[in-house]
């Protein structure tokens, strides 16, 4: 029976549909399939992925993915090839945010890419990749670090200087954030200078440094 066995085992042959690289699926421990690993009738082990047709999949922090949105422009550019950017637009975000790693408590946003062009040549699976992300107009985005703007009761505030130097709360309106900045759609001009930090909390700071609304990309 036992040489049965074995010469049944190994009388499978899969024929792959085309040409291409063998990608393994991990399993739902985040790891790749083992020898000696329990299997389930239909369970996905490896892939040839068609290469005609590529995406890139990124992860946004949390806190920086509250603009990211579907249609949005995109550039990627490949690990090894910096000179070499592909344009790119934002097909899918997820609705959740979840840790990339277990026991971690950072949360990302997840987002596919669907690029302008593929090249097999220079696209592997499971390389990795920069993406740039354009959430509001680069041209006319008004920003500050998002630490000048505070939630309280439900607004959002930042501190302004006025004329002889006091700051005085203001209420704003906020679109984009991303990579530590914020998009103020309404409430400041460009040139305010607001506080970067709450000036009724910093009894150690009487003069908080300000910081200047000034125009520039939310990415």
């Amino acid at each position: 029976m036992t040489g049965k066995a074995e010469r049944g085992l190994g009388a499978p042959v899969l024929v792959a549909p085309h040409a291409g690289i063998v990608v393994q699926q991990r399993n739902w421990r985040g790891g790749p399939p083992r020898v000696g690993d329990t299997c389930w009738a239909g369970e996905k082990i490896a892939g040839i992925p068609d290469l005609t047709t590529v995406e890139a999949e990124i992860a946004v922090l949390e806190a920086d993915g509250g603009g990211l949105a579907v249609g949005q422009r995109a550039t990627v550019v490949v690990e090894g090839r910096p000179e070499a950017e592909i344009a790119a637009t934002v097909r899918q975000v997820d609705a959740l945010a979840k840790p990339r790693q277990r026991q971690s408590p950072v949360q990302y946003l997840g987002a596919l890419l669907a690029l302008e062009r593929t090249e097999p040549a220079l696209m592997k699976p499971g390389q990795r990749v920069t993406a740039t992300v354009v959430v509001a107009d680069e041209e006319n985005a008004l920003v500050l670090p998002r630490r000048a703007v505070i939630d309280r009761e439900g607004r959002r505030l930042v501190y302004h200087r006025g004329r002889w130097g006091r700051f005085t709360p203001v209420e704003v309106t906020t679109g984009a954030t991303a990579l530590g900045r914020v998009q103020v759609t309404a409430g400041l001009e460009e040139g305010d200078e607001v506080a970067v930090v709450d000036p009724t909390e910093a009894s150690a700071t009487p003069d908080p440094e300000p910081a200047m609304a000034q125009p520039g990309g939310t990415r």
